[in-house]
Parts: C-alpha cells; sequence; structure tokens
C-alpha cells in the first residue's frame, strides 16, 4: 500500500513538473514575440521546445501561409536524419498527409505507425524509421496556423496527460506563430501586436485564475483602445462549474462595475427564453460576434445605457469554449477585423494560460490527497516499528535483570558468604527494582494514537510548548532547554497533542545533540505569529548550524551521514509528516555558525 502511494504522488509531481515545463516554454515562446524576433526563430524555438519537454526524436512544423493559402514547403525539422529531403519540394500537394492533418480538427495519436497506411508508407516514416507520432493541426478559431508533428523511433505511448500537454503547449506555439506572423505582414500593427506579447508573457506567467482573467481584461481594453475608438467596457465571463449552462462573469475593467452586472447575480443563462446577451451568443456559437450597433441586436442585454458597439470572442481549447471575452464601446463601428483578431489572439491565450491554472490546481489537490495518505501509511508502519523495536529492547532489559540476580546469588554462593553486608544487598535490591520499573514503563507504554487528521481539536499553541518543555526538564538531560513566554493572547492550531508533542520533541532533540559541545549549551523553546495566519514553534540553539546540504533535504527525505554523526536522519522527516497531516509544515528560520532556529509552521484555527 505504501509503495502505491508513493508511485501515485511521484507520477503526480512528475506531471506537475511537466506541465510548469510546458508554463516555462510558453512564457520564453511568448517573450521571443515581444523581442520582434523573426519568424524563423520563433518556429525553431517552438520546435526545439516541443522536443526537449517531451524528449521526441524529431519535431518538424510546417507554417500555413494565409496570404498564399497554403502550406509552407520548408518545414522546421529538429532531429531528423535527412534535413535536405525536407526541402526538396517546392510545394506540398492538396492530398498529402499535412493538408488532412491540417483540415482535421482533431489530433492524430499514433501509438504505432504501422496501423495507419498512409503513415507507414510515408517516405518520412520510412526514411526516419518512425514508430510513433503524434500530428496536431494549429489553429486559432477557424483560421489555420500550420501543422506539427511530434515523433519517436521508439514505440511510444501517448498518455491522456502527455496528450493534453502537447496540446497546450501546441495552441501556445499557434499563438505566437500567428501573432509574428501578423507582425511581419502589417507593421503598422506591431505596437498593437508588441502590447499583445506584453500581455501574454504576463498572463502564461501565474497560475492564479483570477489574476489571469483581470490581466485579460486590462489588456484587452488597451489593444482595443490603441488604434481606434476607446473600449469602454471589458469583461470576462466562463463556465459556471456548479451550473451548467451558465455563465459568470468574474473580471471587469473598470472592476467596479462587476458587482452589479446582472442585476447583481452576474449571471447569464443560457437555456429557456431569456435574453442570453451577445456575450452567451459567442459562448453558444463557438464564433465570434461583432456588433456595430447593439440597439438593433436582439439577444442584446444592456450593461450601460451609453454602449452602442460590442466585440465578443469565445475563449476557446480546441473544441471546448471555455467562456467569453467580451469589450464595449461608447461608439457605433468602433472594432474592426484588426481588433478582431487581436482579441482572438488575447483570447486564446487566456485559454492555454486558465487550462494551464486548473491543471495545475487538479494535480496540486490531488498530490496533496495522494501525499497525506503517504504520510498516514508511513506514520501508521514508523509508530509499529517503534514500538515493536522499544518492547523488544524492554523485554531483553528485563531478562538482563534477572540473570544478573541469579549471577550475584551464585558468586555470593561460591564465596562462601551467606551473610552479605545487608546494606549493599538492599542498595542493589533497590537498583535492580528501578531498572526492573524502567523497563517495564517501556514495554507497557501505550501506543501514541492512529495519525488522523480528520480527528482533531482545538490546541493551544502556547501551552502545548510550555507543558511539553516543562515536562523534558524533569530529565537532566533537558536541562538546558527554556521556554520564552509569548507576549500575545492565546492563539490555537487543530490537531491531535500527542503527534503535535512528538513533532515538538523530535526538533527539541536534534538541538540538544547539536550543543552537547558547547561550553554553554543553550536551547530555546519560542511560540510566534506569522503573516497572522500561521502559528510557529520554534526551536533555537547555538550549535554549530546546518551545513546546506543537510539544510536542503530536512524534511523531505532521509539525510545520509557518517555513522558517527548523531540526529538529522529520520526524526525531521518524521516531524514534517507530521505537521503535513494538519496543514503545515517544519522549516529551517535561520541556521549559520552562531546556531539554527528551526520552526513547526501551523495553521492558526479560530472559531
Amino acid at each position: 500500500s505504501l509503495a502505491r502511494h508513493a508511485a501515485a504522488a511521484l507520477e503526480r509531481v512528475r506531471l506537475l513538473e511537466r506541465l510548469q515545463q510546458v508554463r516555462e516554454a510558453s512564457r520564453q515562446v511568448a517573450e521571443l514575440t515581444t523581442r520582434q524576433e523573426e519568424l524563423q526563430d520563433i518556429l525553431v524555438a517552438v520546435a526545439r521546445q516541443v522536443q526537449d519537454i517531451f524528449h521526441a526524436d524529431a519535431v518538424t512544423l510546417y507554417p500555413y501561409e494565409e496570404e498564399y493559402s497554403r502550406l509552407s514547403a520548408r518545414p522546421i525539422a529538429v532531429g531528423v536524419w535527412y534535413p535536405e529531403r525536407m526541402s526538396e519540394a517546392t510545394v506540398i500537394h492538396q492530398d498529402s498527409i499535412v493538408y488532412d492533418v491540417m483540415e482535421n480538427p482533431t489530433p492524430m495519436w499514433l501509438d504505432d505507425v504501422t496501423q495507419d497506411k498512409r503513415f507507414r508508407a510515408c517516405r518520412f516514416t520510412v526514411e526516419e524509421k518512425i514508430r510513433s507520432v503524434a500530428a496536431l493541426p494549429l489553429r486559432i478559431q477557424d483560421r489555420p496556423v500550420g501543422v506539427l508533428f511530434v515523433n519517436y523511433r521508439q514505440s511510444h505511448r501517448f498518455t491522456a496527460e502527455e496528450q493534453e500537454d502537447i496540446q497546450l503547449l501546441a495552441h501556445q506555439a499557434a499563438v505566437a506563430i500567428r501573432a509574428a506572423q501578423m507582425r511581419d505582414r502589417l507593421g503598422e500593427r506591431a505596437k498593437m501586436l508588441h502590447d499583445l506579447a506584453e500581455a501574454a508573457r504576463s498572463i502564461s506567467a501565474t497560475f492564479d485564475v483570477q489574476e489571469i482573467l483581470e490581466l485579460t481584461v486590462q489588456t484587452a481594453v488597451q489593444i482595443t483602445s490603441a488604434y481606434g475608438p476607446d473600449a469602454d467596457i471589458a469583461l470576462v465571463a466562463l463556465e459556471d462549474d456548479q451550473e451548467p449552462e451558465t455563465l459568470v462573469f468574474r473580471a471587469a475593467q473598470p472592476p467596479e462595475m462587476l458587482p452589479g452586472l446582472m442585476g447583481g447575480t452576474r449571471r447569464i443563462r443560457l437555456l429557456g427564453d431569456d435574453k442570453r446577451g451577445i456575450t452567451g451568443r459567442a459562448f453558444r456559437t463557438g464564433g465570434t460576434q461583432i456588433v456595430d450597433d447593439v440597439r438593433g441586436d436582439v439577444d442584446y442585454i444592456p450593461v450601460d445605457p451609453e454602449i452602442r458597439s460590442e466585440l465578443a470572442v469565445p475563449i476557446q481549447l480546441g473544441d471546448r469554449v471555455l467562456g467569453v471575452l467580451d469589450v464595449e464601446s461608447k461608439e457605433l463601428r468602433a472594432f474592426d477585423q484588426q481588433d478582431r483578431e487581436a482579441m482572438e489572439l488575447l483570447a486564446a491565450e487566456a485559454a492555454v494560460a486558465l487550462e494551464n491554472a486548473y491543471r495545475y490546481r487538479e494535480l496540486r489537490e490531488t498530490k496533496g490527497l495522494v501525499g497525506q495518505r503517504t504520510v498516514l501509511a508511513f506514520m501508521g508502519l514508523a509508530d509499529n516499528m517503534w514500538r515493536h523495536s522499544n518492547q523488544k529492547q524492554a523485554r531483553t532489559i528485563l531478562e538482563t535483570v534477572q540473570g544478573v540476580e541469579r549471577t550475584i546469588r551464585k558468586f555470593l554462593a561460591s564465596t562462601g558468604q551467606d551473610s552479605p553486608d545487608p546494606s549493599a544487598v538492599e542498595r542493589l535490591g533497590r537498583q535492580l527494582a528501578r531498572i526492573r520499573e524502567a523497563a517495564s514503563a517501556i514495554e507497557n507504554k501505550p501506543a501514541l494514537p492512529r495519525l488522523n487528521p480528520d480527528v482533531v481539536v482545538p490546541v493551544d499553541v502556547a501551552a502545548l510548548a510550555r507543558d511539553r518543555v516543562a515536562q523534558l526538564r524533569r530529565n537532566p538531560r533537558y536541562h538546558v532547554v527554556q521556554f520564552g513566554e509569548p507576549t500575545f493572547s492565546a492563539v490555537h492550531t487543530r490537531g491531535q497533542v500527542a503527534w503535535l508533542r512528538q513533532a515538538l520533541e523530535l526538533l527539541v532533540d536534534n538541538a540538544v545533540r547539536a550543543v552537547q559541545d558547547r561550553a554553554k549549551p543553550r536551547v530555546m523553546v519560542s511560540v510566534a505569529v506569522e503573516e497572522s495566519a500561521w502559528v510557529e514553534i520554534r526551536v533555537a540553539d547555538n550549535g554549530p548550524g546546518l551545513p546546506p546540504e543537510v539544510r536542503d533535504s530536512l524534511g523531505c527525505e532521509f539525510v545520509y551521514k557518517p555513522n558517527t554523526a548523531e540526529g538529522l536522519g529520520i526524526g525531521l522527516v518524521l516531524a514534517q509528516m507530521i505537521l503535513e497531516a494538519y496543514g503545515g509544515r517544519v522549516r529551517v528560520v535561520d541556521t549559520g555558525p552562531q546556531g539554527t532556529v528551526m520552526a513547526l509552521r501551523l495553521p492558526i484555527y479560530s472559531e
């Protein structure tokens, strides 16, 4: 069970890392457009990013030349064995595989090219010894941008997650290619495209959905007002997760108008006889809507009595519509074809960023659930191992004491001391009795309760730390530990007291070991509030500090150390697991030659 949980956790981490790579690649491609790099350089960068992220053997990219209504016969080729063969053709025939892919709205995922007769017989497939291929049409709305082939010379299975990631990067590539083509063809629009690329870079740099939406509406007003009448309003509506066929306005420019939209509901219901608005029509049809005079449109829902024209663009990823980007102006016929193209590009960029954000959130949440189950499984295993080890040692001590008693009696009998010193016998008896009592206490010590994040109580953090320090100081080993009373009133978290005490003791043990060679050893336990949301139990020592390689591993993995070294192995990993079960973590506040400060960070709980 532990192995399965760990495997699932590792797979989620791998998917999360690849998604972050896709986002970084999107940012870099957007930056190339921002710097107004040549289209050829952008195409090469896209092909190499695809090859690197998905470990492909060869990537080919055919841009679509809109001014000639044809695919370029000079594709970009990365990792190809015979690149000179790629440039021999002067034209790509309409009945070729490349045109088939471009005209097909859905990608092709061929784990085995031998199962497709056209790919099996293709010159490129045969000469390059291709075994698996992904073929993706690059489109913005209904406009072709190009065709992307991701090729493998060994059998490769395209998982659902990999297909999504490849499509995300392909969609970003389409946005960049289309933007670069527009820039090259229409030099007078360079400023607008520069602004668009800057916006793309900002939007693709975050996984926060609300931030993406707010950046999108701000940019929509900026780019549509640059070379024509001002856009007075920009809105983004997304489909409601809980109520299908309903759009919810999530962002507006100016932002103060958002709460009052649709009578305060901010919703457009697309079913029934009610008006669905031009925004709703764009969502239902999946097509851009340009209205020169909204007063003559039967679907129009007024948001401002002075509005005269509107441009609504679906936020679309493939054939799936996520929402609508809408701009409105007080001028008649405010929006032209240039505004349409710019808004479609912005909507396409927003679609990629939103899908990235949704998948990132899903992976983080799933990773957290899997990680929590792994924590519980491991803590149960650790507790059982700990109990087994201690009980075994306690039994060994008891058996040894009994053996010592028998040996002493035999020794006394052999020396003829039938009447030994009564005081010595009494003293020895008391000592052996104490050993028996201690061993029995270890053997019969109750196990910690099962670590369960669903069975928790409010815990006064300062009181827990103060009481635990007082208990530890009864043992001479912990005489160096002090407690600094907090200056604030009681702060609570939620957890199981026994496990939180255990986590604190693990940190204190490490600190005590760290100062054992100091002339004036000192360990201070204190409680602090951080950012009004977190409470920390801090353990500070005046030891030698942590080496960098240890600091980077603390709480994340077992630390491999010389056999002569003490501590820093399993203890902090266990403490981290305990804290994770209650939504917290162990962190290094500070470390250096003058000492180390470690902290148990927990969320503040309030009724």
